[in-house]
């Protein structure tokens, strides 16, 4: 789902320049972007923290959890919102990185 949203901004903010110096920094910011994602940025086998900026995947041993299933909704409302956050931060930045260079 995420190349397919990737590749939907790179047609918009590179405009058909893909081989161009804004271009090459899309590649670099989404390479980074994708990175950052998937690095658990805690210690494994006792928490995880995943997502950048916003963290969409968070669990730990040391956090009491209830078991509620309004708590199983809101949950997922949360990593529904960080994810999407992210999403819109990557096709900013992307915008940003590519803004008027796509003719160079």
């Amino acid at each position: 789902m995420f190349a397919a949203f990737a590749y939907a901004v790179a047609r918009r903010t590179l405009q058909g320049a893909w081989t161009s110096r804004a271009a090459v920094l899309f590649y670099v910011w989404l390479m980074v972007f994708t990175a950052a994602n998937i690095v658990n940025r805690c210690a494994p086998g006792w928490c995880e923290t995943i997502g950048f900026p916003f963290a969409w995947r968070s669990w730990s041993d040391a956090i009491f959890e209830l078991d509620g299933a309004w708590m199983g909704v809101l949950d997922r409302a949360t990593e529904t919102v960080a994810a999407a956050l992210n999403l819109v931060t990557f096709a900013v930045v992307a915008g940003l990185l590519t803004r008027g260079r796509s003719q160079t």
